[in-house]
């Protein structure tokens, strides 16, 4: 039996308005931090009236049927996009 010792994922977390919140949309302040056994890394953007905002997080894989189906009879906030990755800092386009 072979023993593989993995690191843990790295990935951006922080949130914030786009087009106002410039360390989220930049990542000039932000520090990737460690993912949890079983995460990915995440960016979705949910747009709101007047605003959209972007998440920047560890997950879990099925973080953007999760994020859709908590957004799916809110007439007010939709999810314009949602993807997630598997690499160190993936998480990080704008």
């Amino acid at each position: 039996m072979t023993l593989t010792l993995t690191e843990p994922l790295r990935c951006y977390q922080c949130s914030g308005a786009l087009g106002r919140n410039a360390n989220c949309e930049s990542l000039r302040h932000i520090r990737p931090r460690e993912c949890g056994p079983n995460e990915v890394c995440a960016r979705y953007v949910l747009k709101k009236p007047r605003v959209e905002v972007v998440f920047r997080k560890c997950a879990p894989e099925n973080i953007c049927d999760l994020v859709s189906r908590d957004f799916q009879y809110n007439r007010a906030v939709s999810v314009k996009e949602c993807s997630v990755c598997d690499q160190d800092e993936c998480n990080s386009t704008n």
